[in-house]
């Protein structure tokens, strides 16, 4: 039961995602019961190559309908866990404004607008998808392959200037809730703080450490430096990334 739930979402914070996998789940189960009642006489007979057979067989000539269906429950999906997300933001922003702090209002102004590109994005690259699966045939008809390449480009240049558009406001967010919330969470308990979300530790206490001997690029962030209960420390996210080369053909 509790892998059914987590394969369902139930355990992540965000409505849209526990309903879009709801909407994914009763797909699939359709999904198998078509292929079922169409193709059980090849799985009975307990030959695997019928039974892949069967599987090709059915995507083949079921491939557009099961994109449509899959495209269709995804939006409704993630409209249903939206539209009750925004609920419960606006129950939050009120909750907000009553404690009266103007940088958590504004905070929390900048949360919603980050999660509402992210939904936004999502449906629309879903739409566009669907549009593309649903005029398919009448693009090619109209204009050919020409069409139809010329629709994959403007869908992925329209979700690519979506998305650079979108990245700013969420790296803005992020930013602004470790200066806000984080940064103070750690005032509160530790002395002296020194929070810094941009740095590091230094590369040469890594290298005197000598624990990860062979790495090529060092990268970090969260740095911080205080005081707990008399000692001194300090730490950061690191990361350490080894380059190869693969191996080439000869």
């Amino acid at each position: 039961m509790k892998l059914i739930k987590k394969v369902l979402g139930f355990d992540s914070p965000y409505s849209w995602v526990k309903w879009l996998r709801m909407a994914f789940a009763v797909v699939a189960l359709i999904i198998a019961a078509a292929f079922w009642s169409n193709f059980e006489f090849l799985v009975m007979d307990g030959d695997i190559i019928g039974t892949i057979i069967a599987l090709i067989l059915f995507f083949v000539l079921f491939a557009p309908i099961l994109a449509i269906m899959l495209g269709v429950a995804a939006l409704i999906g993630t409209l249903v866990g939206g539209t009750l997300s925004g609920i419960r933001q606006r129950q939050s922003f009120k909750d907000t404004a009553k404690t009266g702090s103007e940088a958590l209002m504004d905070l929390e102004k900048l949360r919603m607008k980050s999660q509402g590109l992210d939904l936004l994005f999502f449906v629309t690259a879903i739409i566009l998808s669907i549009l593309g699966f649903v005029f398919l045939e009448d693009i090619y008809d109209a204009f050919g392959e020409a069409g139809f390449y010329g629709y994959a480009i403007l869908a992925a240049t329209f979700l690519i200037g979506f998305w650079l558009a979108k990245v700013p406001v969420n790296m803005r967010y992020k930013r602004a809730f470790k200066e806000q919330v984080v940064a103070k969470g750690l005032e509160s308990v530790l002395d002296n703080v020194d929070f810094q979300p941009e740095a590091k530790l230094d590369e040469s206490i890594i290298k005197a450490a000598a624990l990860f001997p062979h790495y090529d690029i060092y990268s970090g962030n969260d740095y911080l430096a205080a005081d707990y209960q008399g000692r001194y420390f300090i730490q950061s996210d690191i990361n350490l990334q080894e380059e190869r080369e693969g191996d080439v053909p000869g």
